[in-house]
């Protein structure tokens, strides 16, 4: 590399962001998508205490 060539920073982060978001469907990542989904629903609505809305929800996810 030389002195006038400068390694951009913006094409690497552009590489990996395209690599994590790039989602093959499978049945194990929409299980894990929905799981995390769910858990992020869980921690906002339980600092609210709605807790039987949290509990219809995990009783959905487990009937799928």
């Amino acid at each position: 590399m030389s002195n006038t060539e400068v390694a951009d920073p913006s094409n690497t982060t552009e590489e990996t962001a395209r690599r994590y978001t790039t989602e093959e469907s499978n049945p194990v990542n929409d299980v894990l998508n929905q799981l995390r989904d769910v858990t992020i629903e869980i921690c906002s609505l339980h600092r609210w205490g709605y807790r039987n809305l949290l509990e219809d929800r995990f009783e959905n996810l487990k009937a799928t």
